[in-house]
C-alpha cells in the first residue's frame, strides 16, 4: 500500500496536459462538504513522480480554497492513460463503503462505530476520532488502520463522555458548528490542556459569546483561548 502524505504547500502540484476541466460547480459543493466533514485523507489524491496529478484534481482546489492540508499518494509511471482510466473506471470507495463491507463481514468494533453514530447522530469521520481517542490534527494512522480494517473503538467511555459535553456547549453554536470536526478536536485540545468542561461552560456563560462556524481547528482554538482570556490578567495561549 502507498504511504499516505500530507502537505499544504499546493504549489508542488501539477497539473497533468489532457486531464478534465475544472467544474467549478463540483469543487463549490464538494468544499462545502469539506467544512461538514473533512476526512479526505480517506481519499488521498494521486501524483505521478513529477507530482502531475492523476486523480483529485477537484479535491486539491477545494484543500487550497480552504486551506487545510491535502493527502496525497505517489504512483510512479504514471500518465494521462492512467488518468482516464481513473476517470472512467474507477469509483473511490467512501468512509461508509469501507463501513458497510466491514460490517457486513460482522466486524464488531466497526458494528459499535455505526451504533455510536445511530444513538449520538455524528458523522463517521467525528465518530471515528472520538472513539479512538485521535483529536490531534494529524489522523493519517488512524486512517490508514480504519480503510485496512484494524479500527478499534479504544475510547467508548470518553466518545460519550464527550459528546455529553458537546450537546452542553451546543446551544452557544451558531449553524451547528459543534458537529464540526474541527471544533470537536479544537475542544479536546482545550480539555488536554488542563482546562475542565465546568471552566470553560462558565466562561462561555459569562462572556456571552456564541460560536460560528470557523473552516480550522486552529481558528476554534484562538476562539477557546479568547474565551478562557475573559476578567484574566494575561492572554490564554495554547498554542
Amino acid at each position: 500500500m502507498h504511504k499516505i502524505l500530507q502537505t499544504t504547500n499546493y504549489d508542488k502540484f501539477r497539473d497533468i496536459r489532457g486531464n478534465r476541466e475544472i467544474n467549478r460547480e463540483h469543487l463549490k459543493k464538494l468544499s462545502n462538504s469539506i467544512l461538514d466533514d473533512n476526512m479526505l485523507d480517506l481519499n488521498p489524491i494521486i501524483v505521478n513522480e513529477k507530482m502531475e496529478v492523476l486523480d483529485g484534481q477537484h479535491r486539491l482546489l477545494a484543500c487550497k480554497s480552504l486551506g487545510i492540508p491535502v493527502s496525497y499518494v505517489v504512483a510512479e509511471n504514471g500518465g494521462i492513460k492512467e488518468v482516464r482510466m481513473l476517470n472512467s473506471n474507477i469509483r473511490n470507495w467512501t468512509m461508509k463503503n469501507y463501513l458497510d463491507s466491514y460490517i457486513s463481514r460482522g466486524m464488531e468494533e466497526y458494528i459499535k462505530l455505526q451504533k455510536f453514530m445511530d444513538k449520538t447522530g455524528s458523522t463517521l469521520g467525528v465518530s471515528i476520532l472520538l472513539l479512538t481517542g485521535n483529536l490531534s490534527k494529524s489522523s493519517q494512522s488512524v486512517t490508514e488502520d480504519y480503510r485496512n480494517g484494524d479500527f478499534k473503538a479504544v475510547q467508548e467511555q470518553y466518545a460519550y463522555d464527550m459528546i455529553k459535553k458537546i450537546t452542553e456547549l451546543s446551544k452557544f453554536c451558531e449553524d451547528e458548528c459543534y458537529r464540526n470536526r474541527e471544533f470537536i478536536s479544537a475542544l479536546g485540545f482545550v480539555y488536554r490542556n488542563g482546562y475542565t468542561h465546568e471552566e470553560l461552560l462558565d466562561k462561555i456563560k459569562s462572556s456571552h459569546v456564541n460560536f460560528m462556524g470557523l473552516q480550522t481547528r486552529k481558528q476554534y482554538i484562538r476562539k477557546f483561548e479568547d474565551i478562557l482570556s475573559w476578567k484574566q490578567k494575561a492572554p490564554v495561549r495554547l498554542i
